[in-house]
């Protein structure tokens, strides 16, 4: 999978991240974990990370909670799954489990995330492994879906609507009958290529839990409807 489109999503989560405990930044200070870039990310496509990079603070403080790094299984791979493997031979990433049919679930007991999405995205995506989520793609490598628990200052999901509003005023947010927030914006990268993001967000007490679909500008209208089919329980 090209390294454009499979580290746009994370990246943008760690703006996400990043950016609410600085609008916070008033509040005591109870950030427990801060998450790197991949490289490769680009920086050009997310305002907040140059403006926290040339604050002058320096470096992050150290984390307090223990990194729960998921490592690829023998049978959980980037490698594309063969057409012709039946639903119940298919081989599922680590926290990944059949919900029904055409779709699976992701749980983790942090933060209470539980995530049900189409069984399109069934691949391990090894370019970034978040320390409370998983990070998919699809077999044929063009979109990306990141889910993640960010342990974080516990927002509204008003202030959290209010935030991404801010940071990026040509996006499409609105919150849904769950009162999730969702996020939906086209970006470049540095080298051209254009990408369109899809985040759901689910405000929790100590975090939020978050869901970000990344693919190609030019299959927008496809993923539209599969990012209907994801949410949380």
């Amino acid at each position: 999978m090209k390294k454009w489109i499979s580290c746009i999503a994370a990246a943008l989560l760690v703006v996400l991240c990043t950016g609410c405990r600085q609008h916070q930044q008033t509040a005591p200070s109870t950030v427990s974990r801060i998450v790197s870039v991949p490289s490769g990310a680009t920086k050009e496509s997310f305002p907040l990370l140059s403006s926290v990079e040339d604050s002058g603070t320096g470096a992050a403080s150290a984390v307090s909670v223990p990194e729960i790094t998921q490592q690829p299984s023998e049978t959980s791979s980037a490698e594309e799954v063969p057409d012709d493997v039946p639903e119940e031979e298919m081989q599922l990433p680590i926290g990944v489990a059949r919900a029904s049919k055409g779709k699976l679930r992701f749980t983790t007991s942090v933060l209470s995330l539980s995530l049900i999405f189409p069984e399109e995205f069934c691949v391990l995506n090894t370019d970034y492994y978040p320390s409370y989520g998983v990070y998919l793609q699809n077999k044929e490598g063009t979109a990306t879906l990141l889910t993640e628990s960010v342990v974080d200052k516990t927002l509204t999901y008003r202030q959290m609507a209010a935030y991404l509003r801010e940071k990026y005023p040509t996006a499409k947010v609105y919150t849904n009958d769950t009162k999730d927030v969702v996020c939906k914006l086209s970006m470049t990268d540095e080298d051209g290529h254009e990408l369109y993001v899809q985040q759901k967000i689910r405000v929790q007490s100590g975090g939020y839990n978050a869901a970000v679909l990344c693919c190609r500008i030019e299959d927008k209208d496809r993923f539209e409807k599969v990012f209907n089919g994801i949410y949380f329980k």
